[in-house]
């Protein structure tokens, strides 16, 4: 081998994993925006709701909002009690 050969070596395999390395932040980056997508589309969704009833009932969207909050907390609950609960664990 000649000495040339090892630093060559060395800046190659380097640079893939520098590759690798922007791969994954690129892959973060969309998964992130995609969560903010998310998020978005599904505060718009939960906030038609109370749109919706103040519209059609002339309902307080303010009462309305925070009984959502009551709502979503026990769907959480159930999700993460029922089809979200992992059946090998103890709990």
């Amino acid at each position: 081998m000649s000495p040339l050969f090892l630093p060559d070596m060395a800046r190659f395999i380097s640079s893939m994993e520098m590759d690798n390395i922007r791969e994954e932040a690129v892959a973060r980056a969309k998964l992130v925006m995609m969560d903010c997508v998310g998020a978005i589309v599904g505060g718009m969704a939960w906030a038609l709701i109370a749109g919706m009833l103040k519209v059609r009932f002339n309902t307080n969207e303010i009462l309305v909002s925070l009984m959502l909050t009551y709502v979503a907390a026990l769907f959480i609950d159930w999700l993460v009690r029922g089809p979200w609960r992992d059946p090998q664990s103890f709990g």
